[in-house]
């Protein structure tokens, strides 16, 4: 088993994923999922050990632990509006829980919130950074397949939408170098566009 750093974690439960999630501070991209707030630690150190032991096989460096945060007493001194206190109040009430459990219910829920949030945008950031990558390798084969046909046309290659000049249909959108056909093959009847 590798040996993980003492990372920072964090646990918020996640309405979209109806399951608590766990993060890791230095490594956000990495997470545990579980129905318990246990459990969602317990899949996060799998996790991690499995990026731990990717990172040592590739001989790079893992990232720092960050230093340990400002000790907080838990007790919180907070002015409101007359109108917010007497609304989280009534709330309370309603709920039957206490004024101060209320507020940290939800506080409680607004930082679960926003953790969510977080990590989705990560998420997302991490998922349109696959696809650019993945774009820019298809489009380089593309390149790579026409150009490895030796096609060059008064000095440069030459294009043309839809069709090839020997009115070859092959899909509108696509495109292809002018004066072939739609098998790749130089058009020498036509002229060139």
């Amino acid at each position: 088993m590798p040996n993980v750093p003492n990372y920072g974690v964090r646990v918020f439960w996640s309405d979209e994923d109806n399951e608590y999630v766990a993060v890791c501070d230095e490594l956000p991209e990495v997470s545990g999922l579980g129905s318990t707030f246990e459990e969602a630690v317990r899949e996060l150190q799998v996790a991690l050990e499995g990026v731990v032991k990717i990172y040592a096989e590739d001989a790079e460096e893992l990232p720092a632990v960050r230093p340990v945060e400002t000790a907080y007493s838990g007790k919180l001194n907070v002015r409101l509006g007359k109108s917010l206190h007497r609304d989280a109040a009534r709330f309370a009430e309603i709920e039957g829980v206490s004024l101060n459990q209320f507020i940290q219910n939800s506080v409680s829920r607004e930082c679960g919130r926003r953790e969510g949030r977080l990590q989705s945008e990560n998420s997302l950031r991490s998922f349109q950074d696959e696809v650019t990558a993945k774009t820019q390798l298809w489009i380089q084969i593309a390149v790579t397949k026409v150009l490895s046909q030796n096609i060059v046309l008064g000095g440069a290659p030459q294009w043309s939408r839809g069709r090839a000049a020997t009115s070859a249909s092959i899909g509108s959108g696509v495109f292809v170098p002018a004066g072939l056909t739609g098998d790749g093959v130089m058009n020498t009847t036509k002229g060139v566009n």
